[in-house]
């Protein structure tokens, strides 16, 4: 069953503590007709993974849900969110690369600050080599972690999930919860925590369906 979550509902573990960012979420939330449904399950820790990302507005949208309920997480983010502004690649000079995706601006030392604080972990896409291990390394060293994840990868389309989150599922032994991002409803949707099996195409077949239909910013999900 799906209910409406607030900050009393989240496991205290994982509870932020932000007075003042948590009610500015939710009066940001309330503005913008959007609400958070379901429940945070009560785990030490856990693998959120969130479903369809099309848009640069979805980065906008988790995070005032995060401060509305007040919860301290970790994420994933491309090098380039870290410190530079997110401008047409053709503004950029240089399509090949992913990490230098937009263009460096005098502050772009205190986005840095910023984004880390959120609890931003930068990710070199152009070398991805090793990025699991290093990161399950550093998940383990955590007493109390909640990582959220993009499993498409990208905001595009994609026929599959990409396969790291489910291999750090696996080598830590974490569930993982799969979020929707709704836009039809505006909303996001928290289903059932989900232990993987161990067999991978089942598994991945299996959570992709949880996202059919769901429509996003720029596209619906399919499977």
């Amino acid at each position: 069953m799906i209910m409406s979550v607030s900050s009393s509902a989240v496991p205290p573990v994982h509870r932020a503590h932000r007075w003042f960012l948590s009610r500015l979420g939710r009066f940001l939330l309330y503005v913008s007709n959007w609400r958070v449904n379901g429940v945070v399950p009560q785990f030490d820790k856990l693998i959120v993974i969130g479903a369809p990302h099309s848009s640069l507005l979805d980065a906008y949208y988790v995070l005032l849900a995060v401060w509305a309920i007040d919860i301290k997480v970790k994420f994933l983010g491309a090098v380039w969110i870290f410190s530079r502004l997110p401008i047409l690649d053709r503004l950029n000079g240089n399509t090949d690369n992913p990490d230098i995706y937009g263009i460096r601006w005098p502050l772009g030392w205190l986005q840095k600050i910023i984004v880390k604080r959120l609890g931003g972990i930068p990710v070199y896409r152009y070398s991805p080599q090793g990025t699991v291990d290093q990161l399950a390394k550093s998940i383990d060293q955590f007493n109390h972690v909640i990582l959220m994840l993009a499993p498409e990868g990208g905001m595009e389309a994609t026929e599959r999930f990409k396969s790291g989150f489910y291999v750090l599922s696996q080598k830590l032994d974490l569930p993982i919860l799969p979020i929707q991002f709704d836009y039809g409803n505006r909303c996001f949707n928290l289903l059932e925590p989900f232990h993987p099996s161990g067999d991978m195409v089942k598994d991945m077949k299996e959570l992709r369906e949880q996202f059919d239909g769901v429509k996003g910013q720029n596209r619906t999900f399919r499977t």
